[in-house]
């Protein structure tokens, strides 16, 4: 975790609900990449919500759930090209756009942006992809979101305790 004024990064070898439950709260919270790896998605934007501070950002990454993803990320990566080994990804929990934001919502934070991003390998770096429209999204993409002043979450339980 980095502070701002601090100088340093804080590394720290702990969970999400651990931070939470401790009542850590930081300006940026990021989840790339692991909420399609988590048993429970609702349940881990939940938690970084609590993590972030009021009028704080958040940014998730993850797969959509489109026959293209599944064509890329498990077929093509995993069993024709053996970037990463067979059975890293489940199609089934990839998360849509539409799913991110309700977490997100029902979170108390208001989705700012969703783009599209994808790999380079030849270059070993992410990529934004331009343009509008859901052509963008049928992959990778990446959420910017906002968490409300009020922190107001929306049918949840606000205490990470109880859903622990």
């Amino acid at each position: 975790m980095f502070t701002s004024g601090q100088g340093s990064i804080d590394f720290r070898h702990t969970t999400a609900e651990a931070l939470a439950e401790a009542g850590e709260q930081f300006d940026i919270v990021c989840g790339l990449e692991i909420i399609e790896h988590v048993s429970d998605p609702t349940l881990f934007v939940r938690v970084c919500s609590q993590l972030t501070k009021p009028n704080g950002l958040l940014f998730f990454s993850t797969i959509n759930r489109t026959p293209t993803s599944y064509l890329f990320t498990i077929l093509l990566a995993e069993h024709l090209l053996k970037w990463v080994p067979p059975g890293t990804h489940d199609h089934a929990k990839y998360i849509t756009p539409t799913e991110l934001e309700k977490y997100l919502k029902t979170s108390g934070c208001d989705v700012l942006d969703a783009s599209g991003i994808a790999f380079e390998p030849w270059r070993n770096q992410w990529k934004l992809l331009g343009g509008d429209g859901l052509g963008d999204l049928q992959m990778n993409y990446i959420v910017a979101a906002l968490k409300r002043v009020d922190g107001g979450m929306v049918g949840v339980e606000q205490n990470i305790g109880a859903a622990v």
